[in-house]
């Protein structure tokens, strides 16, 4: 019994990723050949350039979870060579629109520019997309997010400050947790 739920959950799953495929695809095609008009201002550049990044961000998780639901499959690190200053600064640029709606000030205040560093982009940026969505979620309209980067002992440490209510000292340890909620 528990292997056919196990079965079915699984075909469900990679339905599903397949069926939200299609639209991710309706809605790439257009952004893509927007981008190619001329009279679109800069900012509306911007804007397309994010809409397409987040729409394959979707497609590649889509394709992740056709794969990896089977029970063969392991995740595994994609380390590669990249700047993280100049990683971690795109990403902040992702949000600043969200951030705009919601009367919110995003800042990146200390950045350290360094040489290329070896490290996983997807997991960093799941990381980090992480920290900044549940700041904007939290921070009160009108208030303020700061995200410092600096080097420290040969490793990497990000900071992401912001004006909303915190996480009380003993339940910081529960982050960590998947899907741990803290009682509003």
């Amino acid at each position: 019994k528990r292997e056919e739920l196990k079965q079915e959950h699984i075909d469900f799953m990679t339905n599903l990723s397949h069926e939200i495929r299609t639209p991710l695809v309706l809605i790439y095609a257009p952004l893509k050949d927007l981008l190619k008009d001329a009279s679109i201002s800069e900012n509306g550049r911007k804007l397309i350039q994010l809409m397409l990044h987040n729409t394959e961000k979707l497609r590649h998780m889509g394709s992740q979870i056709m794969t990896t639901d089977h029970p063969d499959t392991k995740e595994r690190l994609h380390i590669a060579e990249s700047r993280m200053d100049i990683f971690v600064q795109n990403l902040v640029d992702n949000f600043r629109f969200v951030a705009h709606e919601r009367q919110l000030e995003l800042a990146v205040g200390h950045i350290d520019e360094f040489a290329p560093a070896w490290y996983d982009a997807e997991k960093v940026e799941k990381i980090l997309c992480n920290f900044l969505s549940n700041a904007i979620k939290y921070t009160p309209a009108g208030g303020n997010i700061r995200l410092d980067f600096k080097i420290e002992n040969g490793k990497a440490v990000v900071v992401v400050t912001d004006d909303g209510p915190g996480i009380p000292q003993d339940k910081q340890e529960k982050i960590f947790e998947r899907y741990y909620r803290l009682d509003s």
